[in-house]
């Protein structure tokens, strides 16, 4: 027979069920995060930092550099930078522009057409003032307007009278600016004409009365004017630093037809002398066709090139440019001076 109280005691303590485990661990775990937020350090303040622009480019090569302006910024004010810029100032001007001379008082000539060897762009008639281009639009009203202007600023009045230099044909005018090429083949060791130049120039001045104007522009690959602020009077004392000025004229460097034309331009005159041996680079068509416009019906150009012996073969821009304005061209061998 089976005797209960002979079985054995067991004493493991009853199992808690699953549901009440879970729930004792879990608040077991947030009362541990909450001790662990509130012993937490303050996070720190994160630094400003700087937003700057970061440029990209794409080479031939399809490749990209990119580029951060702020990083730039701070080379460019670097030691190594202030020396680059001292070094790039000290180049010689073959390889920086040189700045234009102080003496240079004339209105900004235009540019644009300077290395233009295409097809004459399209010029809307607009602004005031000198030199305006003319599109074939309404031009006679234009020119009617510009003549009417001119004569409101009181320019020389009185009779006209004529001029001419280096034997050309006399031309009449009551303004006149001479136009000297003084690049380094004009010079003594070239062509010698700068130095004839001046006692040409002083007998054409002889030519010229009190209400009469004049200008000399003396140019380089840049211009340099006699008279800063425009044209000068004829007067005694005028023609006195015109020919101290061509007199102390140095001939070097090379040559920049167009911008000492156009700045000769701007200032309206009846005649402008161009002496010239007509070295490159040479005017092209397109700036031809645009000093002609400007020119008309204001302006002749008496274009006067120098050589030795029979005329060269570059002389066809200038015997274009004097045609187109109604000037003249000659030529004049420095041998037979």
């Amino acid at each position: 027979m089976h005797d209960p109280q002979s079985e054995p005691i067991s004493l493991r303590p009853p199992a808690l069920p699953a549901w009440a485990m879970s729930l004792v661990l879990h608040a077991v775990l947030l009362v541990a995060l909450a001790l662990l937020l509130r012993t937490a350090p303050p996070p720190a303040a994160e630094p400003d930092r700087s937003v700057g622009i970061v440029l990209a480019r794409r080479d031939a090569q399809d490749e990209r550099s990119y580029f951060d302006e702020a990083a730039t910024e701070a080379a460019d004010d670097s030691p190594s930078a202030a020396a680059s810029s001292s070094a790039a100032a000290a180049l010689p001007d073959a390889a920086q522009a040189p700045p234009l001379d102080a003496a240079l008082a004339l209105p900004a000539a235009d540019d644009s057409f300077l290395a233009s060897d295409g097809a004459l762009p399209d010029v809307t008639l607009s602004g005031k003032g000198r030199g305006r281009f003319y599109d074939g639009e309404g031009e006679e009203d234009i020119i009617a307007e510009d003549l009417a202007r001119q004569k409101a600023r009181g320019g020389p009045s009185g009779p006209p009278t004529e001029v001419s230099i280096f034997d050309s044909a006399p031309i009449a005018g009551r303004s006149f600016v001479f136009v000297l090429d003084r690049s380094q083949s004009m010079g003594d060791a070239g062509l010698g004409v700068l130095r004839a130049a001046e006692g040409e120039l002083e007998h054409a001045l002889a030519s010229l009365k009190a209400n009469h104007q004049f200008q000399i522009i003396a140019y380089n690959k840049t211009p340099i004017a006699f008279h800063p602020g425009g044209m000068a009077r004829a007067d005694g004392a005028g023609k006195d630093r015109a020919v101290a000025f061509v007199r102390d004229l140095a001939a070097l460097g090379g040559t920049g037809h167009y911008l000492a034309i156009s700045s000769a331009m701007r200032l309206r005159p009846d005649v402008i002398f161009l002496l010239t041996d007509g070295g490159d680079p040479r005017l092209t068509t397109p700036q031809i066709e645009q000093l002609a416009r400007r020119a008309a019906p204001v302006t002749k150009i008496v274009c006067l090139q120098f050589g030795f012996g029979p005329a060269p073969d570059n002389s066809d821009a200038l015997r274009i440019l004097a045609e187109r304005t109604g000037g003249s061209y000659s030529y004049i061998d420095m041998s037979r001076k």
